[in-house]
């Protein structure tokens, strides 16, 4: 897990992508282990998001069980089972503050140039 969030973590890099965290859910959840969430701009969601599953396909062979939203509604969700991946617009993510519903949660932050 912890080598695909570093690879998540560099794509969002490579992308621009703001603020992205690790929050780990496991102790409380009984559908995943950890929630990424990641925001980005209308134009990039799509891209990142196609990034993300194509690069895990690639370099770990793992696919999504699902990937739902679009950029225009704010906000792209990636589930991998034990990891759910949360791509939303900064206004979206205030908006939902998941930060604060899985406040429970282990957060971290992780680095972004």
């Amino acid at each position: 897990m912890e080598k695909i969030v570093k690879y998540i973590t560099e794509i969002c890099n490579e992308k621009k992508a703001i603020d992205p965290i690790l929050i780990n859910i496991n102790e409380f959840s009984s559908f995943a282990e950890n929630i990424l969430i990641i925001s980005a701009n209308n134009r990039q969601m799509t891209f990142l998001a196609d990034e993300i599953v194509k690069g895990t396909r690639k370099d770990f062979g793992i696919e999504p069980l699902c990937a739902e939203g679009k950029a225009a509604s704010g906000w792209i969700l990636v589930d991998y089972g034990h990891f759910v991946i949360n791509i939303m617009t900064p206004e979206c993510r205030e908006y939902y503050n998941l930060e604060k519903l899985w406040s429970e949660g282990k957060i971290i932050k992780l680095e972004s140039k």
